[in-house]
């Protein structure tokens, strides 16, 4: 790692802090300048603007939650493999229910395609998803264990897991975890060739 990538992921590192203490709505670039000693000016050598830090925050913390959830055993079969996918979505972990509400703030307060760089974080992770849950289902329809019409609910897997989070995040009685492993048992089950 360059000196210059080792200043950056520092940067991105304290961005995040002050997010999660701050929320995405209160958070100031120049409180962070002032935290961090670093004029305006050399903040923009390593970042274009706010929006592309708040991404760079949220692609280090999900990289760094994610490899702490990571499951124990290698799963097994089409549920566990979605309840690996979605490891963070079903985790309990302080700091994975953290990072969710920054992204859930960040979706809603400046989702457009105007925001180029929350934009393509998003298209990122939609893509990965849409992929990951393409594999993980053609896989399984070549064991013989699910229909091959389970294809078409690659989009519906993931928004209804999407809109599972916002009402998490909304309804403080709704259990994320049990409401996505009921639904992810439902899916299971009405494709199953077994």
């Amino acid at each position: 790692m360059t000196k210059k990538e080792k200043r950056k992921l520092e940067i991105t590192l304290k961005a995040y802090d002050m997010l999660i203490e701050t929320g995405v709505d209160n958070f100031s670039v120049n409180n962070l300048l002032e935290k961090i000693s670093m004029s305006k000016g050399n903040f923009y050598h390593y970042f274009k603007n706010k929006d592309e830090l708040f991404c760079e925050s949220l692609k280090v913390a999900y990289q760094n939650i994610s490899s702490k959830i990571q499951a124990e055993k290698q799963p097994e079969n089409f549920e566990e493999k979605l309840y690996e996918l979605y490891s963070i979505y079903l985790s309990k972990d302080e700091e994975a229910i953290t990072y969710l509400s920054l992204v859930n703030q960040m979706y809603y307060m400046y989702s457009s395609d105007k925001n180029i760089y929350l934009y393509s974080y998003m298209q990122e992770m939609y893509s990965y998803i849409f992929y990951s849950l393409e594999q993980i289902m053609k896989n399984e329809i070549e064991k013989g264990n699910l229909k091959e019409d389970i294809l078409q609910m690659i989009k519906p897997i993931a928004a209804t897991a999407d809109g599972m989070l916002t009402h998490s995040f909304m309804l403080k009685d709704y259990d994320l975890q049990k409401e996505l492993k009921s639904y992810i048992s439902f899916i299971s089950k009405q494709y199953s060739l077994s």
